[in-house]
């Protein structure tokens, strides 16, 4: 399996608080198998809870991980399992 990250947008969502978040495909041996969307908040916690070794599991890391300076800089990341 292949994760793409294709692209990451910030949305204001309260006066306060914002949303950020990440557009991305999955992709297998038949081609693109799902295309979706996570927030921050959501990558870190399955950053903890899925299992690792996948590209999927190494997407949510990576994006966990970021300094969100740096947020569009993993635009066109790809992770392989």
């Amino acid at each position: 399996m292949k994760a793409v990250i294709e692209s990451y947008c910030c949305v204001p969502d309260l006066p306060d608080n914002r949303v950020e978040a990440f557009h991305y495909c999955l992709y297998g041996d038949c081609g693109m198998l799902h295309r979706g969307t996570v927030t921050i908040r959501t990558a870190n916690v399955l950053a903890t809870e899925i299992r690792s070794g996948t590209a999927f599991s190494a997407m949510m890391r990576a994006i966990s991980e970021a300094n969100p300076r740096n947020y569009d800089s993993l635009v066109g990341a790809t992770f392989f399992d």
